[in-house]
């Protein structure tokens, strides 16, 4: 969020069912809305793409990403990233630039 507040182009990958995020404003004790503001908070000034991780494609997705990307942040394990041969530590390694 706060990379992208100062200029980053950051774009966020989640499950093709979308982030928890996105449903989180209907479950008590938020406030009822018509917006979801949580996540429009959250997701500011973000670029968004779908990925299913136990797909054998999301791999080369995700290296293209990589090879993009100046920058990579994982902050939540994804129980899909164990299911697929992708994972955070080799994210780098074995990708020719």
């Amino acid at each position: 969020m706060i990379l992208s507040d100062f200029g980053a182009d950051v774009i966020k990958v989640e499950p093709p069912t979308g982030d928890l995020w996105r449903f989180v404003y209907k479950v008590p004790p938020q406030p009822r809305a018509k917006d979801n503001y949580l996540w429009h908070l959250n997701n500011r000034n973000k670029r968004g793409m779908a990925v299913d991780l136990k797909s054998p494609d999301a791999v080369k997705i995700l290296e293209r990403l990589v090879r993009w990307a100046d920058v990579m942040i994982v902050n939540t394990p994804h129980p899909g990233a164990s299911a697929s041969s992708w994972s955070t530590t080799t994210s780098r390694r074995g990708i020719p630039d």
